[in-house]
């Protein structure tokens, strides 16, 4: 695999892409064929916004006070899910030391308030039932053309999915290469649940 990055080239004899599956695609040419045939167009994102903002005032944030999430909106003329997040809840960050600290996901109003703090824009695994069907196959491109994938698109979408397929990504190269280490993550796991259930 070669790199040309401004002006200076580097050669690697493998790379994990830790993407979104489709922007793996337009980031190697060479490998659309070869993943188009096994995946087609299945896996897909969406574009969604998180807008941290001060506006404690509003109802949206009032109906989240003593909640880690919810609804802003049951209408069912929007195409996005539209949630008011309670952060202080979340991360166990009290109010009387940090303040309110609210978070709207696909906001329903525009932004430019005052009180809007900062916006960040994502992308998120779409789940669609093409993507289920299509979910036992991210084994069919691992360690292919110099090449494996990792991300927690090739399962549900959670994070728990995406270091899963980063774990099994990086074993599956630790196999192909003999002489490498291999970390007993199995042994280490099992150690830590034997130690929590000893009794004290």
């Amino acid at each position: 695999m070669t790199l040309d990055l401004s002006g200076a080239t580097y050669e690697y004899g493998h790379i994990i892409l830790a993407i979104h599956g489709d922007l793996a695609l337009r980031l190697l040419e060479s490998l659309k064929r070869h993943w188009k045939r096994i995946f087609s167009s299945c896996f897909q994102t969406t574009l969604n916004t998180a807008a941290l903002h001060s506006d404690t005032s509003s109802r949206v944030v009032r109906t989240a006070q003593n909640s880690p999430a919810a609804p802003i909106s049951t209408s069912r003329n929007t195409d996005k899910v539209s949630l008011t997040y309670n952060i202080n809840i979340l991360q166990h960050m009290p109010t009387s030391k940090h303040s309110s600290i609210p978070v709207i996901f696909n906001p329903l109003t525009p932004s430019g308030s005052p009180k809007v703090q900062d916006e960040y824009a994502y992308r998120h695994p779409l789940s669609t039932p093409q993507t289920v069907a299509a979910q036992i196959k991210p084994a069919e491109i691992q360690n292919k053309r110099g090449t494996s994938s990792a991300g927690a698109w090739t399962n549900h979408g959670f994070y728990e999915d995406g270091f899963t397929s980063g774990l099994r990504a990086g074993m599956s190269l630790v196999e192909s290469c003999p002489g490498m280490a291999v970390y007993p993550v199995q042994s280490a796991l099992e150690e830590a649940h034997s130690k929590k259930d000893k009794p004290k």
